[in-house]
């Protein structure tokens, strides 16, 4: 993902990846609201850390994305094959 130019308004790579979480489960109305809660809590927290190392916040939102994209895709699906859990790093 590149980062816009700044005469745009940045769409912020969490909200877009939110949406379109949102429109890939088959999810319940219920699991998939929690779902999504989930994974927003966790995308904020990590890119809050990566732009607390210096990340401009657009880096630290797009690095979180990629991070999570991965395990997301596992849990979507119609036979999840893990159970998203938010963690604390020590």
């Amino acid at each position: 993902m590149t980062e816009p130019r700044s005469d745009q308004a940045p769409d912020s790579p969490i909200e877009a990846f939110l949406d379109e979480l949102g429109g890939l489960s088959t999810r319940r109305p219920r699991q998939l609201r929690h779902l999504v809660q989930e994974t927003e809590a966790h995308l904020r927290d990590d890119a809050d850390r990566a732009a607390a190392a210096g990340l401009s916040q657009f880096q630290a939102e797009s690095e979180a994305v990629t991070r999570a994209q991965t395990i997301v895709s596992l849990v979507v699906g119609p036979a999840p094959l893990i159970v998203l859990v938010r963690h604390e790093s020590r």
